[in-house]
């Protein structure tokens, strides 16, 4: 499989693998939703072991957020979505999961697990901020992608210009401002999202190799990611074994290195 690049000459190496789920939902519709017609500029690209949603409109990009991934025994399913839906300030109800045994619903507000606002990747899957900003880039939640409240917030401001182009500047601003009310938005442009594993990216020049949270390094992973860096190599030889050898060095922490320093000069 040939690598897919994705905007600010990010390299991709796609590991499409299944996930696991996160059900948590509710809050009542302000909004009417309508379903999406069209798909929006702006697009949402989410590399798990980089524990980063990044941004990009027209294939620039615009924004870069740390995030929170599901744990291993909840990962976070892999795949295209097309974010149509979003809430602010949504209640939560609790999911017939053991997890959530005994756990009451929560109403909109500062205790409430789903944060500010959630964006929905499919039924049971969302984007969502966390009332606890500084438990970001870890991999703790149950399959969702958790943001710190500010940052959902500046998200779903994106969404709505990209996704709502019809929506009136009062009604968003009256949208964002409002903290406590839940409002159900259908978009009428698809926010397009994808979830990708990539455990080696090049981006700007640099290699990143991260750990392997949900142990799916396989031989095959890295022969593709040796393809990789080969290409972003080329003319020069990417030495054999490389990807592996970065692997390894990250087995237990994220590194980055110079491409130029990772071979042959």
């Amino acid at each position: 499989m040939l690598p897919r690049r994705a905007a600010a000459g990010i390299v991709l190496l796609p590991l499409l693998l299944s996930g696991g789920r996160e059900r948590p939902g509710g809050g009542d519709s302000t909004t009417a939703r309508r379903p999406a017609n069209s798909v929006a500029s702006v697009a949402i690209t989410v590399n798990l072991p980089a524990y980063r949603l990044d941004v990009s409109d027209s294939g620039r990009p615009v924004r870069r957020y740390r995030v929170t991934i599901g744990s291993a025994d909840y990962p976070t399913p892999v795949g295209d979505f097309a974010v149509d839906l979003l809430e602010l300030n949504p209640s939560w109800t609790p999911p017939a999961s053991a997890w959530a045994r005994g756990r009451a619903p929560m109403p909109p507000g500062g205790a409430n697990p789903m944060g500010r606002a959630k964006l929905r990747l499919r039924p049971l899957y969302y984007i969502h901020g966390t009332p606890d900003g500084n438990a970001v880039g870890v991999a703790v939640s149950h399959g969702c992608v958790r943001m710190a409240n500010h940052d959902v917030m500046d998200l779903v401001a994106l969404a709505l210009t990209a996704g709502a182009p019809g929506m009136a500047d009062t009604t968003r601003a009256r949208l964002l401002g409002d903290p406590v009310g839940t409002h159900r938005v259908g978009l009428s442009r698809a926010i397009g999202a994808t979830v990708r594993y990539e455990l080696i990216e090049i981006i700007d020049g640099r290699v990143h190799a991260y750990p392997d949270v949900y142990r799916r390094r396989s031989p095959e992973a890295e022969r593709e990611a040796q393809l990789v860096l080969e290409r972003a190599m080329a003319p020069r030889p990417a030495p054999a074994g490389l990807a592996r050898r970065l692997l390894d060095a990250a087995r237990d922490a994220a590194l980055s290195v110079p491409l130029d320093s990772v071979g042959p000069s």
